[in-house]
């Protein structure tokens, strides 16, 4: 993990006064770990929920059911109601991110429209919905790594 930048990541949401949650799927948890591994993250981490499994993406974040069954969680559809869904829940952030995805083949019958190494990301900010599909390149771990430094200079982008 590309500690530099999450380190100036951190630095210019505390200069610009930003706070940040996230709704994780595909990095379960990893964004929210990130940045909370530089000391002096409580002042910009709201923090966030592993939505990992659908009934989660319902219950937690209101993703409707029927977007799930047409697009699949893996989607760029969902993965905007995921952030939606967070920032209704106003916790106070400025900024709201949900990440989806798929990191490996599955190994049961759940069935994906997406290519393995497909990341969608969804920013909530300033009443404005950002979004961007990733296409990385890996093992499973490596994709889930490259997943939250692409989102991190993503959202850079986005505040910027």
């Amino acid at each position: 993990m590309d500690h530099i930048l999450i380190e100036n990541f951190n630095q210019v949401l505390k200069e610009k006064e930003l706070t940040i949650a996230f709704a994780e799927s595909i990095t379960a948890g990893m964004l929210c770990s990130s940045i909370a591994s530089v000391s002096g993250a409580s002042s910009i981490l709201k923090g966030g929920l592993v939505t990992y499994d659908e009934k989660l993406k319902t219950k937690l974040l209101r993703v409707r059911e029927s977007t799930l069954e047409k697009f699949t969680a893996e989607s760029l559809q969902t993965t905007i109601e995921m952030a939606l869904g967070l920032q209704q829940l106003d916790v106070g952030a400025n900024i709201n991110v949900a990440i989806t995805g798929v990191a490996s083949e599955p190994t049961n019958n759940y069935s994906i429209t997406a290519s393995v190494g497909d990341v969608f990301v969804a920013v909530s900010f300033n009443n404005n919905m950002f979004t961007e599909k990733f296409n990385l390149r890996g093992e499973r771990n490596e994709i889930r790594e490259q997943a939250v430094e692409a989102t991190l200079k993503f959202i850079l982008k986005v505040i910027a």
